[in-house]
Parts: C-alpha cells; sequence; structure tokens
C-alpha cells in the first residue's frame, strides 16, 4: 500500500456513520504516497508520520505533524511498541518513549537549542512539525510501531499512527525461535550486539509464533531475547558469524519470572513529583538480564528470580526529555520474596554542554551517541544531527560534568580518535558550554589480556586511553571480550591505558581495582600489547617511590581504611631475608610512608595485609 489511514481506537466505532468521511481522508493519505501515514480525529486533529516506513539501517529523520489543534495547545506523544502488529494499542505492549509538545515551543537552555528535545519547527498557529532522529536501542528495532497522540485537555480523543521498520536489504541474516519452558514466546524482542565491543546494532520483534529474522552485515554477534514479564541467561546469549551471503540458526531462552520475587515501583520527576512514562529500566543479577519500561503513570513491574537484583532507569531514553540518570545500579534483595516502592526520582535537567563534531576538513559525523558523567553519581546522553552538532544536557550547580562520544557505542568512529575536548566542567544552572570535537583516523592498535589475579578473564569491562603530546589531545576506548581481550585503536604517540574503576562497565562489579591506575604504552611500534592484572578492593600495594635524603626513601601504601597493614624490606630478592620496617593501621589511601633507614645501594619493598 503506498499510503493509508489509520483511526483512533475510539473513532473506530463510527466508522458506518462517517463512510464518507473516512474516505475524503483516505484520499488525502493517499496522496502523501510512502511518505506519510494520517490520523484524524472528528474534532480535526491530525497526525501525519513522515516516512511511515523506514529500514533499520536509516540513519536520517522521520517527522512528526500534528495539525487541528487550539493555537498554544499542548499534546503529548506516546509511543509504543505494536508487538502484535495488529496497527493498535493493545494491553502489555510497551510504552518505550514519551515527550510532551506545545505549539511554538522549543527547549532552550543558555540560550542554546536543547537539540535532542523535540521541538516545534512550523511558525503557523494551530500545528506542530517536529523532527525525531533514530538513535538506538528500541528506535531501530524491526518491527512496528505506534505513534499515539494524546491531548492532555481532552479536546480530542487520542489519534494513533503506524511507523514500520523493516530489515534492509543485505544478503546476511541469522533466524530462531524464542523459547521459554519448551515453548515459543509470541513477540519476544530479540537484541543483537556486535562483537568483540558488545555495540548495540539492532533486533527484531518475533512474529506470534516466536519465530524471528534479523538482517546484518557480514561479522560475529552475540544475542539474545528480552520480554516483559521474563528474564534471560546472558551467559547462554547465542554467538554467530556470519560470511557474505551467509545464513545462520540460532533458537534463544527466556525464563518466566516468579510472581512471587515481583520488583515494582515508580519514576517521577525530582522536582515536581509528576510520573514519567515510557522509562526504560534495566535489570541484572550476575549473567541475568531483564527489562521493564514505565507505562502512561510512571509504575513498572518485573517478575524475576529469587536473587539479589540491580536496577536502573536508562539515561540514553531519557534524552527527549532531559533529565539526567543515576551512574549505578541499585542492589534490591528478592531472595526471600518480592520488592515493592523501589522508586526513582529523576532530576530534571538544567544546563549544556554542546557543540560539533567533524573530521580534519571539517567534515560531520551524524548520529553520534554523547556520554555524560558527574564524577559522583549522575549520567547523561546527547546526540549529534546531520549537520553534526549536538546537544547534551547536564545537571548545573552541583559536580563537574565530562561530555565525550564513546567510539564503542558509535559504529560511525570506529577506527577514530577523538579529541579530548574540555575535561570536567562545572556548570551553574542555565549554562551553555561549547566544545567542539575533532576525529581523526587510527594507524595502530593496543592489544592486549584484561584478568585477576587468579587469572580468571574479565569480560565486559571499558578500558580508555589518552594521548596528549601534540596541542589536541585525542581518546579511545574499548570493551574486553567474552576471553577478557580488548583492542584499543590508536595513532603515533605517548598513551595512558587505565581501566574503568565503576559503573556498568568497570571493575567495580567485580569487587577489583587496577594498582597501576595508568598504563603508559608509546606508538610505535606500529601495534603494542598490553596485559593487565586487576587485584581485589583493599589489596596493598605500594606508589610513587622517591629517595629524599641518603639515607631516607619515601613512598605511598594505598589499601583498606582501617585495615592493618606491615610494611617490611629487603636487600637481595634472590634470598629470603624480609625484614618488617614497621606496622600501621591505614587511616587515608594513599598514606605517606618514610623509611629512614635506606642506606643499602639496592632496598626492596612490600606490604602484607595484617
Amino acid at each position: 500500500m503506498e499510503g493509508g489511514l489509520s483511526l483512533s481506537d475510539t473513532h473506530m466505532s463510527l466508522l458506518s456513520e462517517a463512510y464518507s468521511r473516512r474516505w475524503k481522508r483516505a484520499a488525502y493519505g493517499l496522496s502523501l504516497g510512502l511518505w506519510g501515514m494520517l490520523a484524524c480525529s472528528a474534532d480535526g486533529a491530525s497526525l501525519t508520520v513522515t516516512p511511515s516506513s523506514i529500514s533499520n539501517t536509516y540513519s536520517g529523520a522521520f517527522t512528526l505533524q500534528i495539525a487541528g489543534l487550539t493555537n498554544g495547545e499542548p499534546v503529548t506523544i506516546q509511543r509504543y511498541l505494536d508487538l502484535n502488529g495488529n496497527g493498535s494499542v493493545n494491553a502489555g505492549e510497551l510504552l518505550i518513549d514519551t515527550f510532551d509538545l506545545a505549539d511554538g515551543s522549543v527547549s532552550v537552555i543558555g540560550g542554546v537549542t536543547n537539540l535532542n528535545v523535540p521541538f516545534d519547527t512550523n511558525p503557523t498557529g494551530g500545528a506542530i512539525s517536529t523532527t525525531i532522529r533514530q538513535v538506538a536501542g528500541l528506535d531501530v528495532l524491526v518491527g512496528q510501531q505506534l505513534f499515539r497522540l494524546v491531548s492532555p485537555s481532552g479536546n480530542f480523543a487520542p489519534l494513533t499512527n503506524l511507523l514500520v521498520i523493516t530489515n534492509a536489504a543485505l544478503a546476511q541474516s541469522v533466524s530462531g525461535t524464542v523459547f521459554s519452558g519448551g515453548a515459543p514466546v509470541p513477540n519476544a524482542v530479540v537484541v543483537v550486539f556486535a562483537q568483540p565491543n558488545n555495540t548495540f546494532v539492532g533486533g527484531t520483534v518475533a512474529d506470534n509464533a516466536g519465530h524471528y529474522l534479523v538482517k546484518l552485515e557480514p561479522g560475529a554477534y552475540g544475542l539474545f531475547p528480552v520480554f516483559a514479564n521474563y528474564y534471560t541467561d546472558q551467559s547462554i546469549a547465542a554467538q554467530v558469524t556470519l560470511t557474505n551471503g551467509g545464513a545462520a540458526t540460532a533458537n534463544l531462552f527466556l525464563t518466566n519470572g516468579s510472581g512471587a520475587n515481583t520488583l515494582s515501583g515508580q519514576v517521577t520527576d525530582a522536582t515536581n513529583g509528576n510520573s514519567l512514562g515510557g522509562v526504560f529500566l534495566q535489570l541484572e543479577s550476575q549473567s541475568l538480564f531483564a527489562i521493564a519500561f514505565t507505562d502512561a503513570g510512571g509504575q513498572y513491574s518485573a517478575p524475576l528470580s529469587p536473587a539479589f537484583w540491580r536496577i536502573r532507569p536508562e539515561a540514553d531514553d531519557l534524552t527527549r526529555r532531559a533529565y539526567v540518570g543515576p551512574q549505578n545500579r541499585l542492589q534490591v534483595d528478592l531472595t526471600t520474596g518480592g520488592a515493592t516502592g523501589v522508586n526513582f526520582a529523576l532530576p530534571k535537567a538544567n544546563a549544556l554542554f554542546y557543540g560539533r563534531i567533524t573530521d580534519r576538513l571539517g567534515v560531520p559525523f551524524s548520529n553520534i551517541k554523547f556520554f555524560g558523567q558527574d564524577g559522583a553519581e549522575l549520567k547523561a546522553s546527547g546526540y549529534s544531527d546531520g549537520n553534526g552538532n549536538y546537544a547534551m544536557a547536564v545537571l548545573g550547580g552541583t559536580n563537574q560534568w565530562s561530555c565525550s562520544p564513546d567510539p564503542s557505542d558509535n559504529p560511525a568512529l570506529f577506527n577514530y580518535l577523538v579529541s579530548s575536548g574540555l575535561g570536567s566542567v562545572p556548570f551553574s544552572p542555565g549554562q551553555a558550554v561549547r566544545q567542539d570535537l575533532t576525529a581523526i583516523r587510527a594507524t595502530a592498535h593496543i592489544a592486549g589480556h584484561l584478568q585477576d589475579n587468579l587469572g580468571n578473564a574479565l569480560v565486559d569491562v571499558n578500558l580508555n586511553a589518552y594521548e596528549s603530546s601534540g596541542p589536541i589531545s585525542y581518546n579511545t576506548s574499548a570493551i574486553t571480550d567474552g576471553s577478557g581481550n580488548f583492542l584499543l585503536p590508536v595513532a603515533n604517540g605517548t598513551w595512558n591505558v587505565h581501566v574503568n574503576c565503576c559503573g556498568n562497565e568497570g571493575l567495580e562489579s567485580y569487587g577489583l581495582f587496577d594498582p597501576v591506575q595508568s598504563h603508559v604504552v608509546s606508538i610505535p611500534p606500529t601495534n603494542a600489547v598490553l596485559n593487565i592484572t586487576a587485584y581485589p578492593v583493599g589489596t596493598p600495594f605500594l606508589s610513587d617511590f622517591a629517595r629524599t635524603t641518603p639515607s631516607r626513601f619515601g613512598f605511598n601504601l594505598n589499601g583498606s581504611v582501617g585495615a592493618s597493614y606491615t610494611i617490611q624490606a629487603s636487600t637481595n630478592l634472590n634470598v629470603s631475608n624480609w625484614f618488617n620496617l614497621f606496622s600501621l593501621s591505614l587511616t587515608s589511601s594513599p598514606m605517606y610512608l618514610q623509611d629512614n633507614q635506606a642506606t643499602n645501594q639496592q632496598r626492596f619493598y612490600r606490604a602484607r595485609k595484617n
């Protein structure tokens, strides 16, 4: 069909009485050709989605056009997954996004437009046009999505319109069936991550028989299913490799959550207490993973397994409403039953990073995801438009914020190095700070392995590196694969490599730390090797050695504050002749210590936890 008519649910019962009106509207919808679908109400309001059909590799934008409004009237847009594909919003279908619009409204912070928040570009009163970019996550899921136009004041009945996302015309595919307890799971969601960096590249909705098919570029991928009221085990995620023209089969498995171990709560605005619908929450318990979305009233519910679970609202899906989210997950005990009232109050952003990202010739990078954090507990996201202009809203008046694109989250930046920008910036409420970034191609790499002190590989841990020998410093990052290996793209220079200490992709989740903290690697050679070992938190180590006088040698002891340690010395590592220098209780980490009898030509030190 080249165009069509989609009527609101409440209007369907009026079809026989409005037969002639239907065909007038259908004729108007057909005039839009492939570029739009029109939904109308009896009161004159209408909603058009342009284009109405895109592929999952579409990197452009689409437009929502709203007409027939009372001048200045606010409206709400709700975005649902049409899981059963029947073109209407049904019980159990996921509300994946919602935002408000008003005639003539624009979100401005510090005199700069927040490009992530949809705004009205139509100067005509009573009409709204807004452009929405496909970004990531469920935005680009193969299947049908429903846009619902709601009048908060009840001026018209809700209007629903359709966006169809199809598989791109690629020659490679993965297909299979999603099962739970031996039975297919209708309309389950399958997500796909490129390996080895676990970069999200897309997904699809299974049909009514639980069967799915997704087309992909050649490469290695991991696939696992997600669905409301179920959880999955990431350790048994399907791993496939697609060659040119190849097809793979992978069945996937979900587990139905236990009602006796249900986790529930509400997400609200921290300032006014208003409920926030369409908020995406991720839940984890070791290798187990689940998702939940808040409904229109901000409520969520997830039946899970009896275990300790960690939960957090995801900041990526809050950018269209300019909220910031928590960095760390909240741990909840479900070992003996369910938990209610696990609520989140999200702060509204009041300050802004903005700028442009290009290569050295000024060519823009579009649809680049930016990540920011305040160094304490909050994080934010933002995206660049087709001209490389980006914005990322933050919370001013608290801690300093950083903002940068992570190449592991942006396939367009693979094999590129991005300039470091401004680093950590203090913000006042209402302040906008410009930060332009440049990306250059990588000409080498640093490869290595990350493990703990027992030799166990550390999986899904993020590593970052920076180089600052020239007038502009550059950053690079990577995530360890299932074997603990990583590959950092770099260029000539001296690179400082460090392992993330915290968050979902850091050593904190393992209870480990890297005592070296910053590993220095020089390029050339063209490619370098760096293997890193992490240790349990509290493991003592010595650092910052310096001779202060001919008989005195100083250093720092790092460890757990309050723990007791003994410092030992030796003059010859070939003989077991360690002797005690002193014992102490660590009152700060690091703590400066000094050996006042360091008269030997060589002297070795070690710290032991008592």
